[in-house]
C-alpha cells in the first residue's frame, strides 16, 4: 500500500510539472494560458474549423486593400485562399457598405507595439512586452466572423482578432501565439515600411502610452491614427 501511494504521488507531481510555468517563466502548457485580455475579443478557447501551419505563400488573386493614413499607404494583398468568407466580407463592406471610406476616425489604428528587446518575457512566457504589432479597428466589418484557415502569424501578416472587427499587422513572427488567428492578407514591402515607421516611432511622430489590459502590459497610441480603406493599390 505504501508503494502504491508513493507511485501515485510521483505521477501527480509529474502531471503538475508538465502543466505549470517553469522557473524561467516559460509556459509549458499553452492551453492553460488565457490571453483574453491581450487582444479585444481574442480567446484561445475557441477552436477553428480548420487549422494549418503550412499555408502557401503564393497570391491567389484575392485583390488588394489599401489603408491610407497620414503616415502613408498600407497595401494588403487579400488572401481569399486562406479566408474566403472574411475576404468576401471585407470587399463587400468597402465596396457596398462604404466601410472606412473616409479617414474621419471611424476606422483607426489605436495600439502600436515595437519589437521586444532580446530576452524580454511576459506573463505568458512569450516574447514581450512590447508585442511587435500595429492594431486597429475596421468598423463596418462586423464581429461575427467564424475562424477559417488559421496559421501562425508572421511578419507582414494581417490577422483578424477573434471574430472581428479588430485586427493587427505583425511586425515579427509570433510563433508563441500558435494557431490563434485567421490571416486575411499580407502587407507589401512599402506598406510594411509605413507600419515600421509607426511602431518604431523613431522621431516621436506617433507617441504611445502604456496601459494594462488584464495581465497584459500594452502600448497604445496617444492619438488614434485614422485610415481610409479602398480596394486596389494606391495610385502611383
Amino acid at each position: 500500500m505504501r508503494r502504491l501511494r508513493i507511485r501515485i504521488a510521483i505521477a501527480v507531481s509529474a502531471l503538475v510539472a508538465a502543466t505549470s510555468t517553469s522557473t524561467t517563466g516559460v509556459c509549458v502548457d499553452a492551453a492553460r494560458v488565457n490571453r483574453d485580455d491581450a487582444f479585444i475579443g481574442y480567446s484561445e478557447r475557441s477552436v477553428p474549423a480548420r487549422r494549418r501551419d503550412d499555408v502557401a505563400e503564393a497570391d491567389d488573386g484575392g485583390g488588394e486593400l489599401t489603408l491610407s493614413t497620414r503616415a502613408g499607404d498600407i497595401t494588403i494583398t487579400l488572401r481569399a485562399d486562406w479566408a474566403p468568407k472574411l475576404v468576401a466580407d471585407i470587399i463587400t463592406a468597402v465596396r457596398v457598405g462604404g466601410a472606412c471610406r473616409r479617414a474621419d476616425g471611424t476606422c483607426a489604428f489605436y495600439r502600436s507595439e515595437a519589437v521586444p528587446a532580446p530576452g524580454a518575457v511576459d506573463n505568458y512566457g512569450g516574447p514581450g512586452p512590447p508585442y511587435a504589432l500595429l492594431q486597429g479597428n475596421f468598423e463596418g466589418l462586423g464581429n461575427t466572423h467564424e475562424k477559417e484557415i488559421v496559421t501562425r502569424a508572421k511578419r507582414a501578416y494581417a490577422c483578424l482578432i477573434g471574430q472581428g472587427a479588430d485586427f493587427f499587422i505583425a511586425t515579427r513572427a509570433h510563433d508563441e501565439w500558435g494557431l490563434g488567428h485567421t490571416v486575411f492578407g499580407v502587407v507589401d514591402a512599402a506598406g510594411m515600411a509605413v507600419v515600421d515607421a509607426i511602431t518604431q516611432n523613431e522621431h516621436n511622430l506617433y507617441p504611445v502610452t502604456r496601459a494594462t489590459w488584464g495581465q497584459t502590459n500594452v502600448t497604445t497610441l496617444v492619438e488614434r491614427l485614422p485610415f481610409a480603406a479602398r480596394l486596389g493599390s494606391p495610385p502611383l
